[in-house]
């Protein structure tokens, strides 16, 4: 916890210091004492390895989603490059686009939820993140997704929108609905949804008027 690692912090010297420091604001971070993480971020020394400047950048940007600094932390999100990043850094990259992005349909936010995708490992989390990308691509009109369709080629993504289309060309009579998202499921069986369906779309399937 944040007490334990200040503990260590302040019994190390040099990098070991730094890198206790890093993982007191990450613990700080995680039990919601945002001022105190904001107080010992400020204190980091200036000089530092190459792994803690990556975990120093992931923070810079949780702190100031933390502080509901949205912007701010897009800002510093795109000077992040995910591919230098490891591990569950990773994944704490994509879950800081997806907070940023504060689930306002867009492609930006369509990408960062199929990257996040693998990443999960919970039934539930996997079920949350099926069901924001199918809000995040059924909120979009026919042209954005148009739009992402053409500027990428993302297996998943293809998956997605061929989706759409069935919900799109269906969705006022269940039963056809219920066969085109059948037949969609056959057409895409390693796909993340044809396993968990959105709960909008499961809906969707079952409404009588």
């Amino acid at each position: 916890d944040a007490a334990q690692a200040q503990l260590r912090m302040q019994h190390s010297e040099g990098s070991s210091k730094t890198s206790w420091q890093l993982l007191a604001i990450r613990a700080l971070l995680r039990e919601g004492k945002k001022q105190q993480a904001a107080d010992l971020f400020s204190q980091l020394a200036q000089k530092m390895d190459d792994a803690q400047q990556q975990e120093q950048s992931l923070l810079a940007v949780e702190l100031k989603l933390a502080q509901g600094d949205f912007m701010g932390a897009q800002t510093l999100l795109a000077k992040i490059n995910p591919a230098n990043l490891k591990g569950s850094q990773t994944a704490r990259y994509w879950q800081g686009m997806v907070t940023a992005l504060q689930g306002k349909p867009s492609p930006a936010l369509l990408r960062a939820l199929m990257a996040q995708a693998p990443m999960l490992s919970t039934t539930q989390e996997k079920q949350r993140n099926i069901d924001e990308t199918w809000q995040a691509l059924t909120a979009m009109t026919q042209t954005q997704a148009d739009v992402v369709q053409t500027a990428d080629d993302n297996t998943s993504l293809q998956g997605w929108l061929a989706l759409r289309r069935a919900w799109s060309d269906n969705r006022d009579t269940p039963d056809r609905l219920k066969a085109a998202v059948s037949a969609w499921q056959t057409r895409w069986p390693r796909h993340p949804a044809a396993r968990q369906l959105p709960t909008a779309l499961v809906n969707d399937m079952s409404f009588r008027p």
